[in-house]
């Protein structure tokens, strides 16, 4: 069932359709960990180049390289990573590594390494938690906590720092950055939606558009766009009127309207949305986390129906997801807490 909650502006036109109504039939899946020369089992964050080589990262042992067939470490001790925690991986337009860690972010060309921290960073924090490349290769950077954070564009010369007190950020605590194919940056903070398009910002949360999320607490976790330029949101746990009762869910806008698609309705998954991304054919994958009687799962939403992995294959593992991409060939890398990296081939009917 699709909720359509509501709609920022008056227009007349239809709702966006999104549906693709394939039908998942089977999953063939592997776990890399330090049996098989993965040298951590807890993964932060992942990243797939343009040759199609995984880039993991780890909580406390720096960064893993997988090309397929063989892993390569990068930490402390053996390159320029400026320390051995990893939040965040991602590619720029040159194929160069940008690396977000708990002490300075880093950039990696292949050869030489460079590191941006301290008197090079701006800011009062070198802890990088969020980052995305844009069209023009611009890098956002979201650094800091609650009390030290903010968003950083850089563009390989110059640096520009966006707090609460000098623009319309809503919150430090930028936990996800993406970028839309209208190059429009989107901010997923501990207090809403950040929109900013050509250098215009529009918040979406409970102080500034009291109808747009149907909710008190506002902590985003994760966003992507589709390829039909939807914007999927995902919200953990949303305390309403009371720290007991938890409200998660998956949240489309589609640049008009906005819907609410709760993977509860599997019957088998909470609404605790933990990660997402969206694969070839335009299904959208989540990871859920705990509630009640529901286990960590991962599932797939067609649109109309949701499929549950574990409910298709029973061995299937129940991991706790800080994230999860889809590589070029459509298969899903998925990575957590104590469960390595699962790699998923899909089966669909």
């Amino acid at each position: 069932m699709v909720y359509l909650l509501f709609s920022c502006e008056k227009d007349e036109s239809e709702p966006k359709p999104f549906y693709t109504n394939k039908i998942l039939k089977g999953i063939t899946w592997e776990v890399y960990g330090k049996e098989t020369g993965l040298h951590s089992d807890f993964i932060t964050c992942l990243a797939s180049d343009e040759f199609g080589n995984k880039w993991v990262g780890t909580f406390s042992s720096g960064i893993a390289k997988y090309d397929g067939a063989s892993w390569t470490s990068f930490r402390t001790t053996n390159s320029g990573l400026p320390n051995d925690s990893i939040y965040v991986i991602t590619l720029d337009k040159d194929n160069a590594v940008w690396i977000g860690t708990k002490n300075g972010l880093a950039n990696f060309n292949g050869d030489e390494w460079k590191v941006y921290k301290d008197d090079d960073l701006p800011g009062i924090s070198n802890l990088v938690r969020s980052l995305s490349v844009d069209m023009d290769n611009n890098k956002w950077i979201g650094y800091g906590h609650h009390d030290e954070g903010g968003l950083i564009k850089f563009d390989d010369n110059t640096w520009t720092l966006f707090t609460p007190e000098n623009s319309l950020l809503p919150d430090r605590m930028i936990n996800k950055i993406c970028v839309d194919e209208n190059n429009t940056i989107w901010l997923g903070t501990d207090n809403g939606l950040v929109r900013i398009n050509n250098g215009s910002w529009r918040i979406f949360n409970i102080e500034n558009i009291i109808t747009i999320l149907p909710y008190q607490y506002h902590q985003i976790w994760d966003v992507c766009t589709d390829y039909n330029d939807n914007i999927w949101i995902g919200l953990n746990a949303m305390y309403l009127y009371t720290p007991t009762i938890y409200y998660g869910s998956l949240l489309r806008y589609d640049g008009k309207f906005w819907y609410e698609h709760k993977p509860i309705e599997s019957g088998k998954t909470s609404n605790r949305v933990l990660a997402i991304t969206n694969d070839n054919f335009r299904n959208i994958w989540v990871a859920t986390g705990p509630e009640d009687i529901y286990n960590y799962e991962i599932s797939m939403f067609n649109g109309e129906e949701w499929f549950v992995l574990s409910d298709i294959d029973p061995a299937f593992p129940h991991p706790f997801v800080l994230d999860m991409i889809l590589d070029k060939d459509n298969i899903l890398w998925v990575g957590g807490i104590g469960v390595g990296l699962i790699k998923i081939e899909m089966e669909f009917e």
